[in-house]
């Protein structure tokens, strides 16, 4: 009798063995490099929260060179400059704006953020040089949003790409009064 429950054994161990090589012993290992990945996410995480928070409470100490910065009167004086002068360079640049719209200006640390949305159905090769004057322009001038779509033209002496163009730029204001 002690025989016949010896011959068992051998098999049932084989078996255990099997899956914990294949099976439970791979998973285990899966799980602890797993769980050393989320550690390692952490503390990345934990770090990068960090930086912002710096580089939050730093914003409003930021330098910035006087020839980047829109100089008129804070409030609707610089919102008209900064407007004024995006109407020149879309002049300049043979592009007609079809809607010209300010929005209200934004701190940012102690200086204004001057925003104006713009829309224009123009041909490409009038919108590219306007883009690029707006990026050179001094005081600054910045890009933050834009929107470009084809438009069809069925007049048959039109020669390259119609567009419809809606963009958001923005300019930088002087630091407010005891700001």
């Amino acid at each position: 009798m002690l025989r016949h429950h010896l011959t068992f054994w051998p098999p049932i161990l084989l078996s255990a063995l099997a899956v914990w090589s294949f099976a439970i012993g791979p998973a285990l290992r899966d799980l602890n490099a797993t769980r050393a990945n989320v550690e390692t996410a952490k503390a990345t995480i934990t770090a990068l929260e960090a930086r912002i928070q710096a580089l939050q409470s730093n914003e409003a100490d930021i330098q910035i060179d006087p020839a980047l910065i829109w100089k008129d009167e804070p409030g609707p004086m610089t919102t008209a400059a900064v407007q004024r002068r995006i109407s020149d360079l879309a002049g300049e640049s043979g592009l007609q704006l079809t809607s010209v719209y300010s929005e209200d200006a934004q701190a940012v640390g102690s200086y204004q953020r001057y925003r104006i949305r713009l829309e224009a159905e123009t041909r490409l090769e009038e919108l590219v040089p306007f883009l690029d004057a707006l990026e050179r322009s001094r005081p600054i001038l910045r890009i933050s949003q834009l929107q470009i779509r084809p438009v069809p033209r069925f007049d048959p002496g039109f020669q390259g790409t119609y567009v419809y163009a809606n963009l958001t730029v923005w300019g930088l204001g002087a630091p407010e009064e005891g700001g």
